[in-house]
């Protein structure tokens, strides 16, 4: 973790070892960007990659579960 942090670590190598689909890859690399900042929303995930990556039933189901921990 301190390699990442320091720009010394790539995981994207090791993802593509593991993992045979890119749109996952670039997913996952998305969502752990050094920079915090450059992070997309869980929502922003949902939408770009629903289509291409998560099943159509998830943004459905993970709304209604999502808005279940909302406190009114």
């Amino acid at each position: 973790l301190q390699t990442y942090r320091k720009g010394q670590y790539n995981p994207k190598v090791d993802l593509e070892k593991r993992i045979h689909n890119s749109q996952i890859v670039d997913l996952i690399l998305a969502m752990v960007h050094v920079d915090p900042s450059k992070r997309p929303k869980i929502n922003e995930c949902i939408q770009m990659w629903n289509d291409a990556v998560l099943p159509k039933s998830f943004s459905r189901v993970f709304y209604q579960l999502g808005s279940s921990f909302v406190r009114p």
